[in-house]
């Protein structure tokens, strides 16, 4: 495959077939997509996040993912913090994802439940400028193998999912009671493509709606690190 001409409907087939030739296929389509991707988002971005890899396709973990995250060398708090983009069996989605600790720690997850508690109309302001083409997943995260959690070998299961198009103080009061509930969630904000969109075959147009998402979820990392 010289260059990415698009995603097809056999690239979200493979998620029920997992043919050892096409996985190969499916890596070398994200790599190139989210290389176009990456090398057009703004340099503030780019700075903040300079580890970008298309991971390993696992059947364990039935998704492709294009991962934008903080160097190794970054020693922060933020380090499972991050921007992405996925691939599965129903959907194309771009993706801002907070990982790290609980509710009850300085880590990204207790750092965002304090500034629910705290500044609950400016989350929720945040949140209502997404608009309703967006969602807010929390999740639990599981080890896909073993006992234990290691980068990039976990399992996200949703615990309950918010279309933001209707934003209120009910939202963030549910939030906070599910993050309390949960060892190590995590949070997802994002904006999903349907398999079968015709946008999928339109490299130029859907290089842009990744650009322009992903610039618009990076606003959430923003307002948890500040």
């Amino acid at each position: 495959m010289e260059k990415f001409e698009g995603f097809t409907p056999q690239d979200f087939i493979f998620f029920l077939e997992w043919s050892s030739d096409y996985r190969r296929v499916v890596k070398q389509k994200m790599t190139m997509f989210g290389g176009l991707v990456y090398n057009q988002l703004p340099e503030q971005i780019r700075l903040s996040f300079k580890r970008n890899e298309a991971l390993s396709i696992k059947e364990e973990v039935p998704r492709s993912f294009y991962s934008m995250g903080k160097a190794y060398e970054d020693r922060t708090n933020f380090q499972l913090c991050g921007l992405g983009i996925s691939l599965d069996l129903t959907h194309l989605s771009f993706n801002a994802i907070i990982r790290g600790g609980s509710y009850m720690d300085s880590k990204p997850v207790g750092r965002l439940y304090q500034k629910i508690s705290n500044e609950t109309d400016q989350f929720l302001d945040l949140l209502s400028s997404y608009g309703g083409s967006y969602e807010l997943h929390i999740f639990k995260r599981l080890p896909s193998r073993g006992t234990q959690i290691k980068p990039d070998h976990e399992i996200w299961e949703d615990i309950c999912s918010f279309n933001l198009g209707l934003v209120n103080m009910e939202m963030a009061e549910y939030i906070l009671a599910v993050l309390e509930q949960d060892k190590l969630p995590g949070i997802r904000l994002t904006l999903n493509i349907d398999a079968g969109h015709s946008i999928l075959e339109d490299v130029e147009k859907l290089t842009l709606k990744a650009v322009s998402s992903i610039q618009q979820e990076y606003r959430l990392l923003q307002y948890l690190e500040n």
